[in-house]
């Protein structure tokens, strides 16, 4: 059972943190031995004074407690159970496990098969793919990719997979591939299409990860993908970024000069809300908006989003900014 203040280790890796916030039933935020915060799953925590070696058999699950708890059950599942699951597959979980059709979602990347991988899960846009996650599965393990917020499910219409499978040694090939899933958002408010799934804990709605792709495309996805796995700081598991984001209409796209008001002011919120989501995905520390004076309404809608996410923010700094600028604070 963790609570704020908790001296956890990390399951796959070395070293040991201080729990400070519990943010989801998934995933807490912690600071490690160097001082640097940055969110973990629950399920790759256990107490620092848990014996090092914990059984392969055994898994855990986290189910929010009232007063900022979170409870670690185990084990959660049978062999039998987890066999039930593709060998790759998302998993949307439901937060409301009596009504999964509504309320948000956390979604997970299951790895049942007996390789490591590189994967990148990247969702279509209008003007092309943005990633949701890159980063490395191990073999057997269920990963959280993020939370989700219901009304955002859309933007899984089109999902491309990249895939890359190795070992640490003496392994055979096997081929990497890419797959594009077509998830029709119509699917996710039937609660017929949610089942109970032990080794989450909870039902979800289930979409297998399959070759889609030609052998050609595939070996193209796998060098894309090793080209933009993020650099490492510290530690293997947090990536350290900032990032400025202008959203002045002239510097996110050249072809304005026959929009509305409103469809600028759109456009701008849209390029906004994904280049958040695409920090948060990655954990960045900070990113900084610049979004002008003027009237005022894009920094109101703005400030007005960050707060539905609970993410702190401040003014940028008044030297480099004047007024004009907003400093989110992402851990």
């Amino acid at each position: 059972m963790f609570r704020v203040g908790d001296k956890v280790r990390y399951l796959n890796e070395v070293g040991q943190a201080t729990v400070r916030r519990i943010v989801s039933t998934a995933v807490v935020e912690v600071e490690d031995d160097f001082g640097i915060v940055h969110h973990h799953p629950v399920n790759q925590l256990v107490p620092a004074d848990r014996d090092r070696e914990a059984p392969s058999s055994v898994k855990t699950v986290a189910e929010k407690k009232p007063d900022s708890v979170v409870k670690v059950i185990e084990p959660i599942a049978s062999a039998a159970e987890v066999s039930k699951l593709p060998e790759l597959a998302l998993a949307f979980l439901a937060e409301n496990s009596q009504s999964p059709q509504v309320g948000d979602l956390e979604l997970y990347f299951v790895n049942s098969s007996d390789y490591h991988m590189v994967v990148n899960i990247a969702a279509k846009e209008e003007r092309g793919f943005f990633s949701l996650f890159c980063g490395e599965v191990r073999a057997g393990q269920t990963n959280h990719i993020r939370p989700i917020r219901r009304q955002d499910v859309d933007i899984f219409g089109v999902t491309m997979v990249d895939c890359i499978f190795y070992r640490d040694a003496d392994y055979k090939h096997r081929e990497a591939f890419s797959a594009t899933l077509r998830i029709k958002v119509t699917r996710f408010v039937k609660a017929e299409n949610f089942k109970a799934v032990p080794a989450l804990g909870g039902k979800a709605f289930i979409v297998p990860v399959e070759r889609t792709g030609t052998p050609e495309h595939s070996a193209a996805a796998s060098k894309a993908i090793s080209a933009r796995r993020p650099v490492a700081s510290r530690s293997a598991s947090l990536q350290v970024f900032d990032e400025e984001v202008d959203l002045h209409i002239e510097q996110i796209t050249a072809d304005f000069s026959s929009m509305s008001d409103h469809e600028m002011f759109s456009y701008q919120m849209a390029h906004f809300e994904k280049k958040l989501n695409f920090a948060l995905t990655h954990e960045f520390i900070q990113i900084t908006f610049i979004h002008g004076v003027g009237t005022g309404r894009l920094r109101d809608a703005i400030r007005n989003m960050l707060r539905e996410y609970n993410l702190r923010f401040e003014d940028g700094p008044f030297q480099k900014y004047g007024v004009g600028a907003t400093l989110v604070h992402l851990r």
